[in-house]
């Protein structure tokens, strides 16, 4: 009885340690052959939700693979400015880069569907649509030269800023010229009556405060971190204008150094792309909150906010969306019409 007792006690005690050794980060990443080094680049300032992913993805990293895979984070446009990162990614100018969705669209034309104005209308719609076009953006990435890692929340992306005058419904846009960061979002502006103008968020700031262009949309995180609310004077936070509640950008690698990566270290960095997407899930919304809170706290701007639904949010919609839909289907490539039935089927 003794031996039997003692025997048991040892099969259970090996039980263990294997059980913490497959499930233990620092063994699973000793299993990996190579050590990689990784250049990363994305574009807003430190601090920020996006900039944070991106640290959360490095640490997590380095932890899973025993730290094995190096990953070098160059955030707020210090390797490469918004416009510049996917093409240096798919080129080989750096491993791996975070841009807004119209960005890598460039690459991948059904990408443009995110910044269609009025086409989510809530989280779990976001979210389950991210999940199904995943394998139509692969794809089309990786005839460029890419591979889609996933996604990241950046905000909201529905503020309207200028210099000139109070904003409430749609034709009071008439004649400003705005910055914007999309075609999608050009078309439904021009629709309004506004003369868009597509830049860098990080040019924004200084072409306000030269005259350049009268205002800029973006997110209430942008307006607060890049210091767009201390050039301007009236905002207006239209609920729901671009991917309801939040958008996501895009996370990309370039597909060469995905081919060499070992089985292991691949199933690594897809796994800390979905901690960093879950990550950036569970902040969103109230970094969005906290942005709309400090514009309102400024003593130079007047806020206004359309909420999502309302008679005047349908006004927005009816004047923005259409003529949207049809450019995404002249830009988006042949998955465009696909595209918009999946983000149908999850309404």
């Amino acid at each position: 009885m003794k031996k039997t007792c003692t025997f048991f006690g040892l099969v259970m005690v090996l039980i263990l340690i294997t059980g913490v050794a497959f499930s233990s980060p620092v063994l699973a990443g000793s299993v990996l052959k190579k050590t990689y080094h990784l250049t990363f680049a994305t574009q807003m300032p430190l601090g920020h939700l996006v900039s944070r992913a991106g640290d959360l993805i490095v640490k997590r990293a380095a932890e899973l693979s025993a730290g094995k895979i190096k990953i070098k984070h160059y955030a707020a446009g210090t390797l490469f400015k918004d416009k510049e990162i996917p093409e240096a990614v798919m080129s080989g100018g750096c491993s791996m880069g975070i841009a807004t969705s119209s960005r890598w669209a460039g690459h991948a034309p059904a990408n443009h569907f995110w910044e269609l104005p009025f086409l989510f209308s809530n989280k779990k719609q976001v979210e389950s649509v991210a999940d199904a076009v995943i394998p139509i953006i692969d794809k089309e990435l990786e005839s460029k030269g890419g591979k889609l890692l996933g996604f990241v929340y950046y905000g909201d992306a529905d503020a309207i800023g200028n210099t000139k005058r109070p904003v409430y419904r749609p034709g009071d846009l008439s004649g400003l010229k705005l910055r914007s960061f999309s075609a999608l979002l050009s078309k439904g502006l021009e629709a309004t009556g506004a003369a868009p103008v597509v830049m860098s968020s990080a040019e924004v700031y200084t072409a306000i405060q030269r005259g350049t262009i009268d205002g800029g949309c973006s997110g209430s995180t942008t307006f607060v971190v890049r210091k767009w609310m201390e050039v301007l004077r009236y905002i207006t936070v239209v609920h729901g204008m671009i991917c309801y509640p939040a958008l996501p950008f895009t996370l990309g690698i370039n597909k060469n150094v995905w081919d060499r990566m070992e089985p292991a270290a691949r199933k690594i960095m897809m796994q800390v792309a979905k901690e960093a997407w879950r990550y950036s899930s569970d902040e969103v919304l109230n970094e969005t909150a906290k942005a709309i809170k400090t514009l309102k706290a400024q003593p130079n701007l007047k806020v206004n906010e359309i909420t999502f639904g309302s008679k005047e949010w349908k006004e927005w919609r009816d004047v923005m969306f259409e003529s949207s839909k049809i450019k995404f289907l002249e830009i988006g490539g042949d998955k465009a019409p696909e595209i918009l039935k999946i983000v149908k089927k999850y309404e």
